[in-house]
């Protein structure tokens, strides 16, 4: 069997939740299968470690501008790739062009198109897909509501989890994270953004962080972002007043991540868009509670009994939230850090 996995979204264009999925999907598919995996032609470099020697890359030429970047992406997948496919899958792009598509993969759109009306190209490729693969049911139900399409060919496939997620550290090593970012006797919330859109609603967590800083004592945020935003970041913070009581760490391994999962109190998630939203699933697989909006997999996962959703109409409710879990008596917080098995 031939599989011609399309995708946009891949280390490293945007090490997003979209190409995380695209790498870890296309590692599994190449075991089974002969999978030609298209993607920008700047897409990865071989010093790169999600680059992978066994796959068969094929790179398309794609314009590096705003807004254009992606649409001439679609325009040239039609001109570079094979027609003698059983399976073509385009992973939340690349079929604009395509006469048909057999699975699409949609990981998020808006509540409403008129708020990002560029999400109707989704649409156009999701019209002529034999199946839609979504995230979450909260995206499935955006997928239906925006579009005329049978909800019979949409299927609910949730993401997977890095399986260092699923290790155990001992005490001593979480002890050792704490102590090396000076955690110890802290309330720590922990906020991770590999990429820096809109949506992740950076002006709400600076903001929260202002008043956590104004109203918890030894509150202390620690952010995880990519080198290339540590400029960035550390500027925000100054501004803010908030550089310090912020601890700014990058570039950490999967192991150094989970530990530093372990070692906050909190998961702090913002977005006020995530088609499924990994920061939440890697918080509930190392017990940490979050406070987040209702977004991706958030209200499913607090209602089985895990982390505290603000109410998006009232920003500053987002922080009072996250107060509220400090201000806990021991008995209550452990009713949000139930523990996964």
């Amino acid at each position: 069997m031939k599989i011609g996995f399309i995708s946009y979204l891949y280390p490293t264009i945007r090490v997003s939740g979209g190409g995380l999925y695209a790498y870890y999907l296309a590692k599994e598919l190449n075991k089974h299968a002969n999978v030609d995996i298209i993607i920008p032609k700047e897409g990865i470099s071989k010093n790169n470690s999600y680059y992978e020697p066994t796959f068969n890359y094929i790179r398309v030429p794609t314009l590096d501008l705003p807004l254009i970047s992606s649409l001439s992406f679609e325009r040239n997948v039609k001109k570079n790739i094979e027609n003698n496919y059983d399976i073509i899958h385009c992973n939340n792009n690349g079929g604009l062009f395509l006469e048909s598509v057999d699975v699409f993969t949609c990981h998020h759109i808006p509540k409403s198109l008129k708020i990002a009306p560029h999400f109707f190209l989704q649409y156009l490729t999701m019209r002529k897909s034999k199946l839609i693969i979504t995230v979450s049911n909260q995206t499935k139900k955006m997928i239906l509501d925006n579009f005329s399409i049978d909800s019979s060919r949409v299927k609910v496939v949730p993401n997977g989890i890095n399986p260092t997620f699923l290790e155990k550290f001992s005490e001593e090593e979480i002890q050792e994270t704490k102590n090396k970012y000076n955690l110890i006797g802290k309330k720590t919330g922990l906020y991770v953004n590999s990429n820096f859109s809109p949506r992740k609603n950076i002006p709400l967590m600076l903001e929260t962080a202002k008043y956590l800083k104004n109203n918890i004592s030894d509150f202390k945020l620690v952010v995880v972002c990519k080198r290339k935003h540590y400029s960035e970041v550390k500027a925000e913070l100054t501004k803010f007043g908030i550089l310090d009581i912020t601890i700014i760490v990058s570039n950490l391994s999967d192991d150094e991540l989970v530990k530093l999962y372990y070692a906050c109190d909190l998961l702090i998630m913002p977005s006020f868009r995530e088609g499924f939203g990994f920061p939440l699933i890697e918080a509930l697989a190392t017990g940490t509670p979050f406070v987040s909006f209702d977004v991706g997999v958030a209200s499913e996962l607090v209602k089985k009994g895990y982390g505290i959703i603000a109410n998006f109409r009232n920003p500053k409710n987002f922080a009072m939230k996250i107060q509220e879990f400090f201000e806990m008596e021991e008995n209550e917080m452990k009713k949000v850090e139930k523990k996964s098995n």
